[in-house]
């Protein structure tokens, strides 16, 4: 873990090893913060900006260019609420830079951001397109789940449900890495006679020695931003 330097600049780039997480700050309008790594040829990188997620207020810009400052490739917000992950494949050994800055070019004592560089791991996603469903008594509902694999995951993806109103129950069901299952399932609700309504999560649990568990979100919009939520209303 690092803080940037005052002088982490285009000139003065500030040296860090991958893995780093580097806390900084843009201290005043058009600033940018610039440092310098070096990487291997073909090994995948993730650069995450973060500011919004953590009380703060920058639209973070992210750039990685060469040593020579030729940008090789860029990512910023898409909209308030969103912060950008850029996944870097460096085409040589050798060392690079990746600069963040506003998108406003602004800056100031709120400009505060945390910058993760590390190495592209498996990873996945679980998404439904909505957070409310009505389920008559004793009847079935089924829920379509989307699973989003990144970076190479491979395995099977076990999904189940965690804290279902009373008179609810749900079998699991499993993701494959090939076939229908793979980015799609269908997740089977039943409910009794006195089912009762409620909130409940979906959960998703990788295989492997290194599981990853991720809840199942879906989009909902408060004001101009949209935000990400798992509680799901039966």
């Amino acid at each position: 873990s690092l803080v940037a330097e005052i002088s982490a600049s285009r000139e003065t780039p500030q040296e860090c090893a991958i893995p780093c997480t580097i806390s900084g700050q843009l201290g005043e309008p058009k600033d940018r913060d610039v440092f310098r790594f070096t990487a291997v040829k073909g090994k995948a990188l993730s650069i995450k900006a973060e500011s919004d997620s953590i009380g703060f207020e920058i639209d973070p810009v992210l750039k990685v260019t060469d040593d020579a400052g030729k940008i090789l490739a860029e990512a910023e917000s898409g909209q308030r609420g969103t912060e950008p992950v850029l996944n870097f494949t460096p085409p040589a050994d050798g060392a690079y830079r990746v600069e963040i800055v506003d998108l406003h070019q602004r800056g100031g004592l709120r400009f505060v951001y945390r910058l993760t560089l590390a190495p592209v791991a498996p990873e996945f996603a679980v998404s439904l397109a909505a957070g409310t469903f009505t389920i008559a008594a004793g009847k079935t509902l089924e829920i379509p789940i989307t699973i989003d694999r990144k970076n190479g995951i491979a395995g099977e993806i076990d999904i189940a449900a965690e804290n279902l109103p009373a008179g609810i129950t749900a079998a699991p069901v499993k993701s494959l890495p090939t076939g229908d299952t793979a980015k799609a399932v269908k997740f089977v609700l039943t409910a009794a006679a006195d089912a009762k309504p409620g909130m409940f999560q979906i959960l998703a649990k990788s295989a492997g020695d290194a599981p990853l568990t991720r809840q199942a979100t879906f989009p909902t919009k408060i004001g101009s931003g949209t935000f990400l939520h798992s509680d799901v209303w039966l």
